[in-house]
């Protein structure tokens, strides 16, 4: 009896040394992971929404550039200025209305077009011809004082006076010309202060020569003309504070 206790006692204990193996089971990928696991070629590709999607469109229109030498039309007193800019020194003025050639065209940094005279005299403004303007302003040339063929007006009195020339360019009526005011309320336009000189009638040949005082860049003369079809210009003439050109512009007077 104690030899079948004894090998069931060892039964026993083989039984209780043995160890069973458990699965191993791999950690799950998070759902993350395996997006970005997928092989680009898998990818959906990125679309624009609809209101991005760039659209054709028609190629913008270019101006043709004019290839020199030309000829263009300039009225008397056009200003001709030593180089291709404002920041030159105006030289002198167009003599006369007439056809010219230009040589050189250059544009510059402020989008204004400048033609070269054919006879090197200079360089003129292309952007701003207005070839429809019924009188130009000009400070009078030395042949014109000498000639004396004009309408004097000498009623400024000042050491900054200057002789400025109106030259009509057709037959002009009820010419005034007056110190204005600027409107400095509405920020724009002029109204005139008082009247200095009146003539019925300006025709070509035979400008106005005015002596002008311009204590600056503010000063500012009027000069109101009716022209052939009964239409009234008024004009405020001023200096440039940037060269010292005169300048003559059309305004609508302040009502």
């Amino acid at each position: 009896m104690k030899r079948i206790a004894l090998i069931l006692l060892c039964a026993v204990l083989l039984c209780g040394c043995t160890t069973v193996d458990t699965p191993v089971t791999e950690p799950t990928v998070p759902a993350t992971q395996e997006k970005e696991n997928i092989p680009a070629a898998t990818q959906p590709e990125e679309t624009l929404p609809p209101e991005t999607v760039p659209q054709e469109t028609e190629p913008a229109e270019t101006v043709p550039v004019q290839t020199v030498p030309y000829t263009t039309a300039l009225h008397a007193a056009v200003p001709i200025f030593g180089g291709p800019s404002y920041d030159e020194i105006p030289l002198r003025v167009v003599e006369q209305d007439g056809v010219y050639t230009i040589v050189e065209e250059v544009t510059d940094a402020e989008g204004n077009r400048w033609g070269r005279l054919k006879s090197g005299a200079g360089w003129v403004d292309l952007s701003a011809l207005d070839m429809t303007a019924p009188i130009t302003a000009a400070f009078a040339d030395e042949p014109l004082l000498i000639d004396g063929n004009y309408h004097p007006y000498t009623g400024e009195t000042s050491d900054y006076i200057t002789k400025v020339a109106f030259r009509a360019r057709e037959d002009l009526t009820d010419l005034a010309l007056s110190i204005l005011e600027p409107d400095w309320e509405r920020g724009e336009g002029y109204t005139v202060d008082r009247t200095l000189y009146t003539l019925p009638a300006l025709e070509p040949g035979m400008p106005l020569v005015a002596e002008l005082a311009f204590l600056g860049d503010m000063t500012a003369y009027g000069l109101t003309v009716t022209d052939s079809d009964g239409d009234v210009h008024h004009y405020a003439v001023t200096i440039s504070g940037r060269n010292g050109m005169l300048l003559m512009q059309e305004y609508v007077p302040v009502q």
